[in-house]
């Protein structure tokens, strides 16, 4: 049986920080190779007894391919530093979990974006028809003053007319005639 390694010790074999695989170990995305690679075991420590989580080494090449398959990424503020001669530190390995993340999120972002230019050109084009509609509104309006303006124009002709010939009422030709027998009397006297 092979020896068991912890995180530490593994990491120092493979060429890693320890700290970049915990964080890899601990990435859901990585825990089908996690749970094939690792296991716990209760080890002695100076202050007594603990659980580690081990490493088989005969796993070390397993592990140093499952890793190297992850395309080890440095940040640019570490790449700026070992430029500048600064503590760049072990490179960063990619942490696929949470990059599935983020490019599940920026798609549901680019979804939502198409979802919002759509809705803004679709309310561009209401807004145009509601202007267009406003305008021949407008339009009719004035149509409907002038020819108001028109109607009284010339009932103020009529009535400035009617008041210029003032004319007296005349009798109309039906008038009510006289009953025939107060007729006849007006012919015996």
């Amino acid at each position: 049986m092979s020896e068991a390694l912890t995180i530490a010790e593994a990491a120092e074999r493979i060429g890693v920080s320890e700290r970049s695989l915990r964080r890899w170990i601990a990435d859901p995305g990585n825990a089908a190779v996690t749970r094939r690679i690792t296991r716990q075991e209760e080890r002695q420590t100076r202050t007594g007894r603990r659980v580690a989580t081990v490493i088989q080494s005969s796993e070390l090449e397993t592990l140093r391919a499952a890793i190297e398959g992850g395309a080890p990424r440095e940040t640019p503020a570490t790449e700026t530093r070992r430029k500048h001669g600064g503590n760049g530190g072990a490179p960063r390995l990619a942490d696929t979990g949470t990059e599935r993340l983020i490019e599940a999120l920026q798609s549901q972002l680019e979804a939502k974006d198409r979802e919002m230019r759509e809705r803004l050109a679709e309310q561009a084009g209401t807004i145009e028809d509601l202007r267009r509609t406003k305008d021949a509104l407008l339009e009719r309006v004035a149509e409907s003053e002038s020819k108001l303006a028109l109607v009284l124009a010339a009932t103020n002709r009529l009535q400035i007319a009617q008041a210029e010939t003032k004319e007296e009422p005349k009798q109309p030709e039906d008038a009510p005639r006289k009953p025939w027998w107060s007729r006849l009397r007006n012919t015996r006297d």
